[in-house]
């Protein structure tokens, strides 16, 4: 799901560029459990202006272990002056 969410994000490998259905296959994938789709979910939302979703995705992401999503969300809370000591 996750590598398929990509295909349509960029289109190609035969694939016509969708961007409603690779962050549908995202969402369904950070279901399942991937902390990749869910880094990029936070990515897909920040950049959208959707700084609630952003982080919750930035911080499933960090708790499945994905360092990225750690780093983001630790941007993100500093930045928004989120204080989680």
């Amino acid at each position: 799901m996750y590598a398929l969410g990509n295909y349509y994000e960029n289109g190609h490998i035969g694939v016509q560029q969708d961007h409603p259905k690779a962050v549908e296959l995202w969402n369904r994938a950070s279901e399942l459990g991937s902390s990749n789709a869910h880094c990029l979910l936070g990515t897909h939302y920040y950049k959208g202006g959707d700084l609630k979703k952003a982080l919750f995705h930035y911080e499933a992401g960090a708790m499945a272990g994905h360092d990225v999503a750690r780093y983001n969300s630790g941007t993100m809370e500093f930045k928004l002056g989120i204080r989680t000591l």
